[in-house]
């Protein structure tokens, strides 16, 4: 398959199957993180591959009481919504960590996550990135907690998650792109 086209073929999940997702397609897709480039070699990056349906729940839950409490009208209406999960139902959620130490490892995670987005496509599995659940880890409370419960490493930071498993559904096109966003200079 052309590059171009599992780009542009690419689209966030937001409805999975039950389906278990198969050990060796996920070890694949963190393969495909590993492997990004970053700033100097750095790899700024950990990450948390979690299938255990009650610690996503939890992450869930604690995260919508946060949002709760949030300072966009929007994000407090769905931490406030019982049947809203920020996680999709997805039978697998990556937590993407950075270094705090790293040189730019905002760059360095945005690479790999773009990296696990596209190999997931690529073996007939959904994701989506969900930046919620920062909002949920901007809490010191919540950051002691599942630093202890799933044995975060020291000097990172949690960024966001990837929700990943088989779509229920798939949004047939993208939306139009912008135009006038590209500057050619001979």
């Amino acid at each position: 398959m052309d590059i171009l086209e599992i780009i542009k073929g690419r689209r966030s999940v937001r409805s999975y199957e039950e389906t278990k997702v198969e050990k060796e397609k996920i070890e694949k897709i963190m393969e495909a993180g590993l492997w990004a480039p970053s700033a100097h070699n750095h790899q700024s990056w950990s990450f948390v591959v979690i299938e255990n349906k009650d610690i996503i729940e939890e992450l869930n839950v604690d995260t919508k009481n946060v949002m709760k409490n949030y300072k966009i009208e929007q994000f407090r209406k769905w931490g406030e919504n019982e049947k809203f999960n920020i996680f999709y139902n997805s039978p697998v959620v990556i937590l993407v960590l950075y270094d705090e130490s790293g040189l730019v490892p905002m760059q360095d995670i945005s690479v790999a996550s773009q990296n696990m987005l596209l190999t997931a496509h690529t073996l007939g599995l959904g994701t989506c990135w969900i930046g919620m659940v920062s909002i949920g880890f901007s809490d010191e409370s919540m950051q002691q907690k599942y630093k202890e419960k799933l044995n975060l490493p020291d000097g990172y930071k949690i960024s966001h998650a990837i929700s990943l498993g088989y779509p229920k559904t798939i949004p047939a096109k993208g939306p139009e792109r912008k135009e006038n966003k590209v500057i050619y200079i001979d």
